[in-house]
């Protein structure tokens, strides 16, 4: 550099010292200094233009380096997620290769982890294609499947990596490490769906489609015996009933009403039709159990490696089940055990509830048995007769079934059931048979009680107030017409004449004869035990319609002596 400016001071120096000489040789010398000066001055410049592109350059490496540091920490980072998805992976496919090294079907082992990676291994090789170089078939074909399978998953998974991109912007490798936490899950997914997606897309020639085929693998594992493969399709079509037992003596009584349904079907790759050689060489084995072609229904190709059996048994009641009645009592015994201790807490008595047998609080029902005829008529006579009730509890607010009890110190009231359905089911629990009992001593004596003529009456019309009441709750179902109203009006009926609740038309005739007379009747011999079968004649013209029950508050009809609620007499308006 100081070269080069001092030549070209000296050049400059010389050609202004030599400008106003005189010679021959003036031009030649002058062209030789300018020369020098021009030498000089291009000497500096690429002094000058070297120095500034050695600074320039020590810019772009210190640069370039820490575009490296940053490449170098964007690798680690990119290899140590690759490494969590490859362990991911890897236990995985783990615990998945134990499950069919385990798997037995009818003593069978079918699959060991050995032929699972020789199956995998032919695969590869075989979508490797033509061999080149040094490298194996292995090596070629998974090269070949991991370029494939990248560029479709990072075409697949650009949407979790931006969501705002242009059409043909797509995530590169180390994009990877780019992505949110949340969404490496669904980036898993994506390269599973594309890694199965291979296997199933596996050519027709590779063991992993030859050796997998159910049909295939059952002839050659039993080496084409009959009897070996007739015993083990029998044993393949027991395993696949349903696991349920039911009892053939409710089956075969007079209530049951029902023949349970069988349904039993056999899916193998092609169906009946298949064109598949060893699945048609199965075909007849599998009808000897199904019984008929119709039963034997179609895989597809994907599910070639599987013969299904499927049984279904239908069209039978709960109560066919054998042992339901173990589990039933075990339900009545928890519904006494819960009766108890909230009867406990209304004495204020200290008790919990029973654990519950239902998730559900209040379960839709509890029994499948039909219930007890003889309950039934016992709720609906003590029910019509006024003795069970449907109150409030006070205390709790719910409306609930309660019939009085005479103690030492008075009356009380005792609760069995929140509904009427439930009542009947109640009374059957075995804690609760001192209250059929105790309901059932008062409906014999509120009957055996009603020994004179008015009283009996008194009692018909209770009986007949209370199905025109049922008949107005049913109106929405039927009405008289329903099949409930018509099963407690004949229970209701049946009571009427076994206790010879309404007088004959003959008996009413006679007595309204010899009460209203227009002139002196003829004398007519009147025995002492009719009397009482006098009826009091009410008079012509009511004004009264309806008369309310001074006890419960219930409007009855004005023809009635007794409340058909609570079955206190009632009290007529003057």
């Amino acid at each position: 550099m100081n070269f080069n400016n001092h030549h070209k001071t000296t050049g400059r120096a010389d050609i202004n010292q030599f400008k106003n000489l005189f010679g021959l040789t003036k031009q030649a010398q002058m062209e030789k200094y300018c020369e020098e000066a021009l030498t000089g001055l291009e000497s500096s410049f690429i002094a000058i233009i070297q120095h500034k592109s050695r600074t320039l350059s020590l810019q772009v490496i210190e640069r370039i380096l820490e575009h490296l540091d940053r490449m170098e920490q964007r690798l680690a980072r990119f290899n140590q997620k690759l490494r969590q998805l490859r362990d991911n992976f890897k236990q995985k496919a783990d615990k998945e290769a134990d499950s069919a090294d385990a798997l037995k079907i009818n003593g069978f082992k079918l699959y060991n982890r050995e032929e699972l990676n020789l199956l995998y291994q032919d695969l590869i090789e075989q979508l490797a294609g033509a061999t080149q170089g040094s490298k194996s078939r292995y090596e070629i074909g998974l090269n070949q499947i991991c370029t494939t399978m990248s560029e479709d998953i990072l075409q697949d998974a650009s949407p979790l990596w931006k969501q705002t991109r242009t059409a043909k912007e797509v995530m590169q490798l180390f994009d990877i490490t780019q992505l949110q936490e949340v969404n490496y899950d669904d980036f898993q997914e994506i390269v599973a769906a594309k890694t199965q997606l291979v296997v199933k897309k596996s050519p027709q020639e590779s063991r992993l489609k030859q050796d997998l085929a159910a049909c295939d693998r059952l002839f050659k594992s039993l080496q084409n015996d009959p009897e070996a493969i007739r015993s083990n399709i029998r044993i393949a079509y027991q395993k696949s009933q349903p696991l349920i037992l039911l009892s053939q003596a409710v089956l075969s009584g007079a209530d049951a009403g029902f023949t349970p349904a069988l349904n039993t079907k056999v899916a193998i790759v092609g169906g009946r039709n298949s064109s598949d050689p060893t699945a048609i060489k199965l075909i007849p084995y599998l009808q000897e159990r199904v019984g008929s072609a119709d039963s034997i229904t179609p895989l597809g190709q994907q599910e070639q490696h599987r013969i299904v059996f499927v049984q279904e048994k239908g069209g039978f009641s709960l109560r066919c089940i054998d042992g339901i009645r173990e589990l039933r009592q075990s339900y009545q015994d928890w519904k006494g055990q819960s009766i108890e201790a909230k009867r406990s807490q209304l004495r204020g008595e200290s008790k919990d509830l029973p654990v519950p047998v239902h998730i559900q609080k209040e379960p839709p029902f509890w029994d499948v048995f039909p219930e007890n005829p003889e309950n039934f008529k016992l709720v609906v006579q003590a029910r019509a007769l006024g003795i069970l009730r449907l109150e409030e509890n006070r205390s709790t607010k719910e409306k609930v079934i309660r019939y009085i009890r005479e103690t030492v110190i008075g009356k009380e009231n005792v609760e069995i059931a929140s509904s009427w359905e439930e009542a009947v089911q109640v009374l059957e629990v075995l804690a609760c048979r001192p209250d059929k009992e105790a309901i059932q001593r008062q409906v014999s004596a509120k009957l055996a009680n009603a020994d004179q003529a008015q009283e009996k009456l008194a009692l018909y019309d209770q009986l007949i107030n209370y199905l025109k009441q049922r008949e107005a709750e049913l109106e929405k179902v039927g009405g008289s017409d329903s099949p409930d109203y018509k099963r407690e009006a004949t229970i209701t009926q049946d009571l009427i004449i076994s206790e010879n609740l309404q007088l004959d038309n003959k008996s009413k005739s006679t007595v309204i004869q010899t009460v209203i007379p227009l002139e002196k009747p003829p004398v007519v011999p009147i025995e002492e035990p009719s009397i009482p079968n006098i009826l009091p004649v009410e008079p012509p013209v009511v004004t009264a319609t309806n008369v309310f029950c001074v006890e419960c508050g219930v409007q009855n009809p004005a023809r009635s002596k007794f409340c058909y609620n609570c079955g206190t007499r009632l009290v007529k308006p003057n």
